[in-house]
């Protein structure tokens, strides 16, 4: 009788949290994102750095402003989940509540998370152009007069699996290799 009781009530306590959880679920769903105006583009999708024999990877949600960047970056089941925020000059790493460390991004990004992306030029990449602050060479057009090949701040960048027709075509795949490292970053959502 006592072990019935048990049963019973954990059953109706398992119910209760699948209606919660549901409810929590669909309040989260009905929100309307917040949309501000100094919002460049937002890009979500996986990123893969390799140094050598050694290999990184994360899925991310970066959101780029006119004054600076807000990057997401996590592992397999959202494990390590890490905030990348800053500007050109200086970069946070947050986790949790916790800063981790505050500097010259690419420096922060190698000593903290033992990896780094050229993060001055990777925003225009995403966008699928050049970064017009940098200097390119070697430009290669594809037939539909998409950029698809260059050389632009020590880096190799090849673009490939775009989500368009026509000359300002986004790409799906960046790759980016400067001496022993590659940087492949694949977008798979884009706003702008």
């Amino acid at each position: 009788m006592i072990a019935d009781c048990y049963v019973n009530t954990s059953v109706k306590l398992l119910i209760l949290k699948g209606i919660f959880v549901l409810f929590l679920l669909v309040g989260c769903a009905s929100q309307a994102p917040v949309v501000r105006p100094d919002l460049d583009f937002v890009a979500k999708g996986k990123l893969g750095v390799k140094l050598g024999d050694k290999g990184y990877s994360a899925s991310f949600s970066w959101q780029q402003f006119a004054a600076g960047y807000a990057i997401d970056v996590w592992g397999p089941l959202g494990q390590g989940r890490t905030k990348l925020r800053g500007n050109a000059a200086s970069m946070r790493v947050i986790r949790g509540d916790e800063v981790l460390a505050e500097g010259p991004p690419e420096l922060v990004m190698q000593t903290h998370l033992g990896w780094s992306v050229p993060l001055d030029v990777l925003p225009a990449w995403i966008s699928g152009r050049s970064d017009t602050d940098s200097t390119i060479e070697g430009a290669v057009y594809d037939p539909m007069q998409r950029l698809i090949e260059f050389q632009q701040a020590n880096w190799h960048v090849s673009f490939s699996r775009f989500h368009d027709a026509g000359p300002d075509a986004r790409p799906g795949r960046i790759v980016a290799r400067s001496g022993v490292k590659k940087v492949t970053v694949l977008v798979r959502q884009f706003t702008q």
